[in-house]
């Protein structure tokens, strides 16, 4: 009896390695939509064992081809995303594997409302090749969101939002960091950091008042290649408000925390004080914070964690300028090695035009020496915000209170000229496509 019963469990052990062995692996797909998205869709993949696939995407009325594309997915889920739909449109999706139709269906993309079509209906002038690259960018006024738009205007990606969107850019990670308002702020504060995937999902979500967000935000963010978020900040101390950086964990614990309230001039009784007004923010190739001052016509270097103020350059810096070699109430000052490229604002009593301006910054000897200073025509001159970004051997810049997007070459020659029906804070050059 016990042979018999031996035997009987060494059959089905058998049986059930047999069956393991022919077993097909899993596949399931879904699209789903999402109300706020109306230009794009997310396939949702989940896969025992890692396959290439093929997806096929066409109008469903039509059977005309919207999308072809190939990709490898791996064991357990995914998300890829399906840009440059139309809105209110019904779609047919097809899904292959080694020569089998693994899965097919229908969906309808979102209606777009009609503010957000306005804003994407773009004119374009000139030549414009950013050799497929998209431009990210944010609608500055209620209702309000963010948009990704190709070289021909054309909305690739659009996310609409209940709340102001101050700032958008893509992490180094390829997500999305806005920092947003829903107080209405009356100065540009933000009380809400939100970083997000092109498919829809929240990475993380912090509001003022909660844990360590003590500060409102201002202007500007950046994601730390650990994963913490360094926030420029408004700090309200002796009355007034200067600026500082608060860097948070996505958990909301605050991590660090600076001000510049010993940094600049004593606050005088009776005496006028303008904030600093810090509106930007980047990462220096050695982890230091670059921040520019629009206020003190200065960009500081900033050694995270000691606070320690490496130089200041610009009018009655450390590293002084003067003249027409000096930048005036500035904006984007990103440090590319030992290159500074900033946009510089001009001023309309003291010089009514910006400029696109370059500087080769020698730390030992404390100096610094302009590369290029590229004054950009009167019709795209924006006296605040604005940006710019090297792009070969041209710049793309941001005439913020335009609502228009340039690209200009060393010549002060300008190549295109894109114009939104909005003011914009400021446009990114990002890859295309994101998955």
């Amino acid at each position: 009896m016990q042979t018999t019963i031996k035997y009987l469990v060494l059959f089905l052990f058998i049986l059930s390695s047999c069956t393991k062995e022919v077993e097909q692996p899993r596949f399931d797909a879904k699209v789903v939509v999402n109300e706020t998205m109306p230009f794009s869709a997310a396939l949702q993949l989940r896969s025992s064992g890692n396959r290439n696939i093929s997806v096929q995407l066409f109008y469903k009325e039509e059977q005309l081809p919207v999308l072809n594309f190939s990709k490898a997915i791996h064991d357990g889920e995914d998300k890829i995303v399906l840009p440059g739909l139309k809105s209110a449109t019904s779609y047919y999706y097809s899904i292959s594997g080694d020569n089998t139709i693994l899965s097919e269906g229908n969906f309808q993309t979102k209606a777009c409302p009609d503010w957000m079509s306005e804003f994407s209906t773009v004119k374009i002038t000139g030549n414009c090749n950013l050799n497929g690259k998209l431009l990210l960018l944010n609608k500055m006024s209620m209702p309000s969101g963010i948009f990704a738009v190709n070289e021909n205007g054309k909305t690739i990606w659009a996310r609409q939002s209940p709340n102001f969107v101050k700032m958008v850019k893509l992490t180094h990670r390829g997500t999305i960091l806005t920092l947003e308002d829903s107080n209405e702020s009356e100065y540009g504060d933000a009380n809400i950091l939100l970083e997000t995937t092109f498919s829809g999902d929240t990475l993380t979500w912090l509001r003022y008042g909660n844990g360590g967000f003590d500060r409102m935000a201002h202007h500007d963010a950046e994601l730390l290649q650990n994963g913490n978020y360094a926030i420029i900040t408004n700090v309200h101390t002796k009355g007034v408000v200067v600026d500082g950086i608060t860097i948070l964990s996505p958990q909301g614990e605050k991590v660090w925390e600076w001000d510049m309230a010993n940094h600049v001039l004593p606050v005088v009784a009776g005496q006028e004080f303008h904030q600093p007004w810090a509106n930007s923010i980047t990462i220096a190739g050695d982890g230091d914070f670059v921040v520019s001052f629009r206020n003190l016509n200065q960009v500081w270097k900033i050694e995270p964690f000691s606070g320690k103020v490496k130089w200041k350059i610009g009018r009655n810096g450390t590293i002084a300028l003067h003249g027409d070699n000096a930048f005036m109430l500035q904006h984007h000052a990103q440090l590319n090695g030992d290159n500074l490229l900033l946009f510089d604002n001009g001023d309309n009593n003291n010089r009514p035009f910006s400029r696109v301006v370059e500087y080769e910054i020698d730390e030992k000897n404390n100096s610094a020496i302009l590369q290029k200073a590229i004054v950009i025509p009167s019709h795209l001159s924006s006296p605040y915000m604005g940006a710019v970004q090297k792009y070969g051997n041209t710049f793309v810049i941001t005439s913020s209170v335009n609502g228009s997007i340039a690209q200009i070459n060393k010549k002060d020659i300008v190549g295109f000229t894109m114009e939104f029906k909005d003011r914009i804070f400021r446009a990114q050059l990002i890859k295309y496509p994101f998955n």
